[in-house]
């Protein structure tokens, strides 16, 4: 006999039924996202949150601790976020293996919270585990699970739902103690993700459904004055209970719009003015219902319509959206779940809708992670009381519930592969987005970049010009298509790519490296060391820009201060192998022996298979009479490069060296017929 919810107390019901739906429910999350493993970082956000973030790379550590609690980074102060990255580069290095496993492990263990928490709250073990099973299984949820960057999400719901079973102890036995336990999940949670700044208001909703810590009165019978006070105090109570709770949101909000604001993240009312993000709010409020119902066409990034927004649609979402909150209000009494649901999905929705627009995206699938709990406990609530007057329900409800979830497996299963790398999801993105929009430059952008590390030059420099098109103004597209122009010999039209990257943003040091870089392929030696050194002085750390312009120096014939600025690059990156192999061939030349030969110990040892390194410490030994490693050292080379022209005359001379005339000549010979070629141009 199930006990009423009122008392909190769990159902009877067999503790083995939950341990099994945890189990399968666990195995089919794992079943469904197990490729994700195999997925690799990608291009958007992940750069700057672990693969080029100097604090998570290196790990957990004292100062990488404080600088996680001291310093806004990405336009968010979440230490806890930080923390949980820097735990997998402790343990993972930069293998996005381990980094997506954490991921994965937290939503199923997010998934296996809610169905937990819904069932200790309601008594309802079913009706959660369907609740918890489209949590785990919709597809709008992908982008939260597979996109390292989004720890933050899962991250944060694991928090919310913590919290949210430490309150419901609480309600069961207030005390101080097990208040403070809630009071500190809620911390942890907004140190995750200021997501969770909605999640007092949340509670205020689960007092009233289903934990019933206050009753509306019936509308159709008047409450007398003795029954009003009552309702009064009980609000009052739970609201003053919720007050510290309240005064934490305001801070982390105050902390994170300070955050946002410093990182220019912000947009301002004249770029988007308030009836746009209204009306985006409002028709967003629609699409995401509309991805509920119909998973389809998601997208990494929905850009944000510059060009108004379609009248109709703004008045169908209008009409909508108050359809819904007035027959969830007039049904409070009968179905309170409807209104507890959606109010849920409104309010949570609130801090990422749009009315303080922060980046250049309309809407996103990561934002409807906790909103859609709201959405779908309507569902699992409702269904049934819909089709309680046919005579085969609970078969009926069987029935429908393995055909949809199959269905949305399958679609999981699908969407998930979109996300094995940078490529596929920002092609897929330019399939299903409308792609009119100047806000869209960033994916043809970041697509652009991924093929620039591909070496695949030409489809880079198709999709960048998109990018310039869309969106003349935007530094990075045109920096990053001279660079593409550049890497295809075409240094002139680059050079005014670059330079218009500078004009929109003065301390691009990037632009002002990459242009020095054209500049000094065309020998233009003097004007590239200028721009070099304008990078250096915008971004004294750039260990690419010291190592250019020790490169530069050194061509141009000042071999002093080359060194200087390549010994710069390896301070400050000290595995830059580049550097430490330029340094080491100047001080050969400068006959610093010693010296030179640590440096290219320091080269072959990170890069063992470079030919150059092996060569110049192959001319070292020769000239100390190690003859015999020298010779190792030049096949090693010859092995790496068998048209090395250079290593073929010096192991020429070292086999000399060593009373070998016919294997020396043999070699020179090959040396003459390469330089030979080289000079017709073959």
């Amino acid at each position: 006999m199930r006990q009423k919810t009122h008392n909190l107390k769990l159902p009877f019901s067999p503790i083995d039924i939950k341990k099994v739906i945890c189990i399968l429910l666990s195995a089919l999350v794992l079943a469904v996202y197990w490729k994700v493993q195999y997925h690799e970082f990608i291009n958007y956000d992940d750069g700057r949150y672990i693969t080029e973030n100097k604090h998570v790379k290196s790990g957990l550590s004292k100062e990488n601790f404080i600088w996680a609690f001291t310093h806004s980074h990405s336009s968010n102060w979440h230490p806890i976020t930080w923390l949980s990255h820097m735990l997998d580069s402790h343990f993972y290095g930069l293998n996005p293996n381990g980094h997506h496993l954490t991921s994965l492990g937290l939503h199923i263990a997010n998934s296996l919270l809610l169905f937990l928490v819904l069932c200790r709250m309601t008594g309802e073990v079913w009706k959660s585990c369907f609740v918890a099973s489209l949590f785990a299984f919709h597809p709008i949820n992908i982008e939260s699970v597979a996109w390292v960057s989004e720890r933050k999400s899962v991250l944060s719901t694991f928090f919310w739902l913590i919290t949210t079973w430490a309150y419901v102890n609480y309600v069961q036995k207030k005390n101080f103690i097990r208040y403070s336990i809630v009071f500190l999940f809620f911390i942890l949670g907004l140190m995750s993700k200021p997501m969770l700044v909605t999640l007092p208001f949340v509670f205020l909703l689960l007092d009233y459904w289903p934990l019933n810590r206050f009753k509306i009165p019936p509308a159709n019978k008047p409450p007398s004055a003795k029954e009003v006070n009552q309702i009064k105090s009980s609000l009052l109570s739970l609201f003053i209970e919720k007050i510290p709770f309240l005064v934490l949101v305001v801070g982390s909000s105050t902390i994170t719009l300070i955050a946002q604001k410093s990182w220019g993240s912000i947009v301002s009312l004249e770029t988007a003015p308030l009836t746009s993000r209204i009306s985006n709010a409002l028709v967003s409020y629609l699409k995401y219902l509309e991805k509920m119902v119909w998973p389809n066409n998601f997208s990494i990034f929905y850009p944000y319509p510059t060009d108004g927004f379609v009248l109709w649609k703004v008045l169908m979402s209008v009409l909508v959206l108050t359809t819904i909150t007035f027959v969830s209000i007039r049904l409070i009494k009968k179905a309170p779940y409807l209104a507890v649901g959606w109010f849920w999905y409104l309010g949570t929705l609130i801090p990422v809708i749009g009315l303080v627009q922060v980046g250049q995206q309309a809407m996103a699938d990561r934002y409807a992670y906790i909103p859609f709990i709201g959405m779908f406990i309507i569902i699992a609530w409702g269904l049934p009381e819909l089709l309680k007057n046919y005579l085969f329900r609970k078969k009926l409800i069987l029935f429908l519930a393995g055909i949809y979830f199959s269905v949305l497996m399958t679609l999981c299963w699908i969407q998930l592969q979109y996300w094995e790398n940078s490529i596929k999801i920002f092609q897929h993105a330019i399939n299903v987005t409308v792609k009119k929009y100047p806000s869209f430059v960033g994916i043809y952008n970041n697509l652009g970049v991924v093929l620039i590390a591909q070496n695949k030059f030409e489809e880079a420099r198709t999709n960048l010009k998109k990018a310039v098109e869309l969106q003349p103004n935007y530094p990075e597209s045109q920096n990053n298509l001279g660079y593409a122009l550049s890497e295809l010999n075409r240094f002139s039209e680059a050079n005014i790519h670059y330079k218009k990257a500078i004009r929109l943003k003065p301390d691009y040091a990037e632009a002002h490296n990459n242009l020095a870089n054209s500049l000094s392929k065309k020998s233009n030696f003097n004007q590239a060391i200028i721009h070099y050194k304008k990078a250096i002085q915008l971004k004294p750390e750039y260990s690419e820009a010291h190592f250019n312009l020790g490169v530069t120096l050194n061509k141009w014939n000042h071999s002093e201060e080359a060194i200087s600025q390549l010994e710069e690059a390896i301070r400050l990156e000290p595995n830059f192998f580049q550097a430490h192999l330029a340094l080491g061939n100047i001080l050969i030349l400068k006959d610093k022996f010693e010296r030179a030969l640590y440096h290219l110990e320091i080269t072959i040892k990170i890069d063992p298979n470079n030919s150059i390194a092996h060569n110049s410490l192959g001319s070292i030994l020769g000239q100390q009479g190690n003859l015999k490693k020298a010779i190792a050292h030049f096949n090693t080379s010859l092995k790496l490069n068998p048209f090395y022209e250079e290593a073929h005359q010096n192991l020429g001379t070292a086999l000399a060296g060593m009373g070998l005339p016919e294997q020396a000549v043999y070699h020179l010979k090959i040396a003459k017929e390469l330089e030979s070629k080289k000079i017709k141009g073959d």
